[in-house]
């Protein structure tokens, strides 16, 4: 009968034991679960800024194209003022 009670004590704590670690694994997957949602949340805005930068850059060169021709307007006209006629 001793070895009854002793078995059943052990199972008891068993129990005990099992019943912790699932509610440690439910803690650990919820934390896996919000780690993915916040990776992929973290992908998303990254190609997001990816695409915003790459119309940033399209916007710079025009933009440059279009301050490099007034430049070049402005250059001739100041050639003519000048009498700068030998340059392109």
């Amino acid at each position: 009968m001793d070895k009854k009670h002793e078995l059943t004590e052990r199972l008891k704590v068993l129990e005990t034991e099992i019943y912790e670690a699932k509610l440690d694994l439910k803690t650990i997957n919820s934390k896996l679960d919000i780690a993915y949602s916040y990776e992929d949340e973290l992908v998303q805005r990254q190609i997001a800024a990816k695409k915003k930068t790459e119309e940033l850059r399209k916007e710079f060169f025009k933009k440059a194209g279009e301050v490099s021709e007034m430049y070049t307007k402005m250059k001739n006209i100041f050639d003519v003022f000048t009498g700068n006629f030998y340059s392109d």
